[in-house]
Parts: C-alpha cells; structure tokens; sequence
C-alpha cells in the first residue's frame, strides 16, 4: 500500500464519517450509504474513473494504479457504515427521544419505563443533578440549541453524553473490532477454498483493472460497456430531469399488474403482494448482479416473494397469521421464528462446510498444532476477535445484563452478522432486513417473565440499535473491502490492519460530528428513526403483563419462570431444516434450482422491492446463455458492469446538482431515487 492511497483514503473515509450524516439529514440529499453499495463510495468511484483519473496522468508522478484505487475505495467502503442505517440514522434518537415520549405518555410515565434501563444507555436530561430535566438536551438535538445561531464545541452540552458515550462507544468499538477481525478470519475459506463470487467486490474491481495504465481502466475501452451504461445513464438522468421539472412524462420503470386482483381479490391477503409482487420495478443495479452470480441465486431471489405469498396464503387458510405478533415482544412470530432457525441453518452450513478450516484456527490460536498450516496474521485476527467479543460481554455485565444473556446477546449477534456477510459475497444482495433479534431468540427460549422489566429494556435497545435496521453493516464491508484489495493486488492480512484503526477512528468522530451538527443544526426529519426509537418501549409495554407475573422485588432472570415458546421450538426447527435440507440439494444436484437465501431473504422489504429485477435478470442470463453458449457470460459481462456503472454515474450527478440547488437557493429538491 503507497502512503499516498493510504491517505486520500483516510482523509475521505474521515470527511465521510463525520459528514455524511449532513447529506442525509440536513440537506436531504441522496442518502450516502442506505446500503452495502454506498452511492458516496461506488458512484464517487465511476467519476474518478471517467474523470479525475485521467486527469491524473497530466500530473507528473500523481497517477494512482489498480493497487492505489482499491486501497481507498477498500478504506470509503467501511467509513461508510457510520453515517449509514447501522449507526448514525438511529443513534441519537435511540438513547434521546424516550425521555420526550414517555413525558407524553401516561402509561409509560405510570410504569416509568424508562427507569428499567441503566442510565448510561440513554442520554441524561439532568445533568446538574438538581432534579430539573433540561429540556434543550432532547429539543436541542432536533432544533438546535439556539436555532438560527452556532454553538461551537464547547457550547455542546457534553456533561448529559459522558456517560452514554463512555457505554456505547466502547460497545461499539469492541463490536467493529470483532467484526474486521472476523472478516479477515473468514477470507481464505471463502475467497480460496470455497471461491464464493463477491458480487460487490468483483463489481468494484472490474471497475478499477488497468487503472493508471491509460487514460481508463481496461473495460471502459469494451463497446459492450458502453451499450450498458449510456443509455441507464439517459433514462436515469432524463427520469431525474422530468422529477425535477414536474415533467408529465417519463420513461416507466415500474409496471402495474395489480388489475388480477379485481379477479382474484382473496391475493389481497398476503402482505405487501399488491404493493410489491404485482408491481416490480426495474433496478438496474439488481440486473447486473442477477447476471453476474449463479442462475439458482437470482431464481431465488426473483421467485421468493411469489413464495412467500404463496405459504402465507396457505397458512392463512388454516387460521394462521405468520406477522401476528403475541402481546409486544422482541419479534415474537411465526415468521420471525422461522427466520431464527433459518439464521441458524445457515451458520451451521457455513461451519460445516469449512469445518477443517476453522478447526485449524481454533486449534493452532490456542497454540495446538493439527489440521493445515494458517497465517499467523488470521490467527492474530481470531484471538482478538474472541477478545473483543469477551469485552463486549464484560461491557454488557458492568450494565446489569446476566452474564448467560449478555453471552447469547453477543454470539447471536455475531450469528446474524456472519449470515449476513454470507449472504452478500454468495449472492451481491446488498440491502437486508432480518425480521429477529437475539433479544427475541431469548426471549422465546425463556418467556418474557422470566427476562424481567430490566433485562427485557437492555436486550430491546441493543436489538435496536444492532439489528433493528441492518441494511448497513460492517461485517459485510471489510469483507468486501479486503476482496477488492486483494483483486488490486493488496494483502488481506496487511490491509485489515489499516482498516481497523481506520474504523475506530471514524467511529469516534463519526458520532462526535453527528452530535455536534444536530446541536448546531437540529434535523430536518428524522423517518424512520422515530419507529426505531419507541420499539423497545413499545415492547415493554405489550409484554407488561408477564412482567407482572414475577416475583415482587425481583430484577434480574427469574430462572424458575423460564418456559420455552413451543410455537418458537416447531416453526424454528422448520426454518432450520429447510436451510439444510435445501442446501444438501444444492450441494448433491447440479440441476437444483433453489439457493437455501431464500429462507433468509423472502418477505423482508428488500427482497419485496427487487424481486422483479432479480427475475429479469435471471431470465436475461438465462436466455443468453441458452442462445450463445457458456462464452455468453463473458461477452456480455462488461455490458451489464456497465448497466450498474450508469445507474451509479446518474445518482452521483443528480446528487451534486442535489447540493448546488440547496446551495443556491436554501430549499431540497425532490427526492430521485427510493431505493
């Protein structure tokens, strides 16, 4: 790694971090990074190749090469997740916004809810002490604290933060730690020996080949580049263009069948079936991914919601409701039941499958040495990933959670990050929602009873701030990171050490930044946030009742009242049976046409929202290969590279005009891409 891509990639990682959250909020820009192919990290990267790159070569001794490139985009990728839906779209409404809620509401004043969780979770609203909350700790996040002036650093009431800062960051840094680690862990079983695709990864690094060797990299002198991306580029920018002039008219990229259910009206049962199934739209993001990865991925994928309806329709028939939540609880369901063992299915396949390998990790980082030789570097990465992963326990502990929960909370975390991961580089999805918690994985095992009113506060706000909206995390990135690395010729185990205090670094000044701009600042609108910050609490109050149940005086896990959710036990060993079951088959049968993501992804919004891209693309690729044999793939490849490099090029265009139009004038623009 040359020092110069070190440091482009560290200054913009930092500027990213600790602005990007302004883009989202303030400006109400398009969002930087809403998912694991951040606009502010791919689009920033097709414009340097089209632009700033070869303007480089006029420079004498300034060209940056393949090698320089994926350095910094390896670096932008995992800054990315701070001011991203896995950490700063939620953060400061989580630990702030409960004290302005239960002020206005009586059942929660009666119940005091707020005082079931430690105080360093949330923010303190009386920092003097003197039993007067402050009213400009809250208000003063989403106002200002003096609207229409500024307050500088010091002017920010840091003394109501010490303590909740003092708790989460720690908490968050021994998370990210574990998770570069980890990444690094899984990389040779994954990138070697099992070769999985890295859709993401391949996507970025097909961009960056042969840069710094001309004017541009190799594929952008393929025709068959170019048949994609203009004419994406021309409908994107000409559909953007008609938004913004309130044009009557645009190229349609949705289409409406939703005409079938005036026949079939009983269809209006299934969730979401008339919103999404009956109405795909074409992403043509999704279609470059559906082209690249295996053809019973993308089947799976476009097929999934058409599933889903289909299973729901029928377990409906029988009087059964698969969304029908019991009284609150942490996503108590059948369909959040099935998902836990699906997860589970899953991480057992992925253990399975690569068994020898990470028997040889275990064995040799406890110094015994059997199985295949590994690199003492992922060996190092492993001992501090437990570590980190012990210190995130021992956080939770020091907080009042019980030891056994504060050990289930951390593992099925890492249960959910790791499937995530796998996901991504199996199959490019690229945006996910889990539908469970490892809150709600104990909560099923043990009743709410047993948990109590504080283990049930503590486990609900960690489920919201980690797995509560995981479109973004940072398992997933540095896996990424590291494999466009490595395609650009960098070192797996020499790059994770730069990113990690890279991480680390803008974690800190990411959340330091987005407090201090909310003070300065206030927001525009929080969304989704609010959601977020009332679920626990809305929680609590739906499993009040088995609370009340427990024994009077008792704060910790009532461990006679555990009971097992049999509904959980039945509907989860489902989920995990059909993971297994399915990818034995996928495994044993090349003609096989289901990928065992299915069960993961079906009925979760994203999946709803690109379906119908994900069956285009299947039947593109399909088709292509059925008429022009297996060079097929190769051919048309740089062509569907360039269909997402044109999506990328328009988004980051009307993103800066975006900018320039609140610059000039003060007010948004219209919002040009919802997904």
């Amino acid at each position: 790694m040359r020092p110069r891509a070190v440091i482009i990639g560290l200054v913009l990682a930092v500027l990213l971090a600790t602005f990007g959250w302004a883009n989202d909020y303030l400006l109400a820009q398009a969002r930087v990074a809403d998912h694991l192919i951040p606009l502010s990290v791919f689009g920033l990267l097709v414009m340097c190749m089209l632009v700033v790159n070869p303007l480089l070569r006029w420079l004498p001794g300034q060209r940056l090469d393949g090698r320089d490139w994926s350095v910094v985009i390896g670096m932008l990728l995992v800054a990315a997740m701070m001011p991203s839906p896995g950490l700063l779209w939620h953060f400061t409404p989580l630990v702030s916004l409960p004290h302005r809620y239960q002020a206005a509401n009586p059942g929660w004043q009666e119940r005091d809810l707020l005082s079931y969780a430690p105080a360093c979770m949330l923010v303190d609203i009386d920092p003097d002490g003197d039993g007067v909350p402050d009213d400009r700790i809250v208000y003063g996040l989403q106002q200002g604290l003096r609207p229409g002036e500024r307050v500088g650093v010091s002017g920010v009431p840091w003394g109501a933060w010490d303590k909740t800062l003092g708790f989460w960051l720690p908490l968050l840094g021994l998370g990210f730690t574990a998770s570069v680690c980890m990444a690094l862990v899984l990389h040779p079983q994954w990138a070697h020996r099992e070769r999985l695709r890295y859709p993401v990864a391949e996507l970025a690094s097909e961009l960056i080949h042969g840069a710094g060797e001309r004017a541009w990299p190799a594929i952008f002198y393929r025709r068959e580049f170019w048949f994609g991306f203009v004419p994406v580029m021309a409908i994107l920018l000409f559909n953007g263009v008609a938004r913004w002039t309130q044009m009557p008219f645009s190229v349609p990229l949705l289409f409406d069948f939703t005409a079938v259910l005036q026949k079939w009206p009983f269809l209006n049962i299934a969730p979401d079936l008339a919103l999404w199934v009956l109405k795909p739209r074409i992403n043509f993001i999704v279609l470059g991914f559906a082209f690249l990865v295996s053809t019973d991925v993308s089947f799976s994928m476009g097929i999934s919601p058409i599933l889903f309806a289909a299973v729901f329709l029928l377990l409906h028939s029988f009087g059964l409701n698969p969304r029908a939540s019991n009284v609150g609880g942490l996503s108590q369901n059948i369909e959040s039941f099935q998902k836990m063992g699906s997860y589970l299915g899953l991480a057992a396949i992925i253990v399975y499958t690569g068994r020898y390998y990470y028997g040889s990790v275990l064995s040799r980082a406890l110094g015994v040495r059997v199985g295949d030789p590994v690199s003492p570097a992922v060996l190092w990465a492993f001992r501090l990933a437990v570590l980190a992963a012990a210190g995130m326990v021992g956080v939770l502990t020091a907080v009042g959670l019980a030891w056994p929960l504060a050990v289930g909370v951390v593992l099925l975390s890492g249960v959910i990050m790791l499937c995530l991961t796998r996901m991504n580089a199996e199959t490019g999805m690229y945006s996910f929602h889990v539908w469970w918690h490892a809150g709600g994985f104990l909560q099923a095992m043990l009743g709410s009873a047993a948990l109590g009113p504080h283990m049930f506060a503590i486990m609900a706000i960690l489920a919201a701030q980690s797995t509560w909206d995981p479109r973004v995390k940072m398992m997933p990135l540095v896996a990424n990171a590291l494999k466009i690395g490595e395609n650009g010729g960098v070192r797996p185990t020499r790059f994770t050490w730069g990113l990690l205090p890279t991480v680390l670094l803008c974690l800190l000044l990411g959340v330091l930044g987005a407090i201090i701009l909310q003070y300065n600042f206030g927001t525009v609108s929080l969304g989704w946030s609010t959601a977020v910050a009332r679920a626990p609490w809305d929680a609590m109050m739906g499993a009040w009742r088995d609370f009340e149940n427990r024994p009077p005086g008792a704060a910790g896990v009532a461990w006679s009242l555990a009971e097992v959710n049999r509904t959980f036990l039945v509907v989860g060993g489902i989920g995990f049976g059909l993971v297994v079951v399915t990818s034995a088959l996928r495994l044993r049968f090349s003609w096989w046409p289901l990928h065992p993501v299915l069960f993961l992804l079906w009925g979760t919004w994203p999946m709803q929202v690109m379906a119908g891209s994900w069956m285009m693309g299947w039947f593109l690729k399909f088709m292509m290969i059925r008429v022009g044999g297996g060079s097929a793939f190769t051919r048309f490849k740089p062509m569907f590279i360039g269909l997402m490099a044109g999506d990328f090029a328009s988004r980051i265009l009307l993103a800066v005009w975006g900018m320039i139009y609140y610059a000039v004038t003060g007010t948004h623009g219209p919002v040009m891409f919802d997904f």
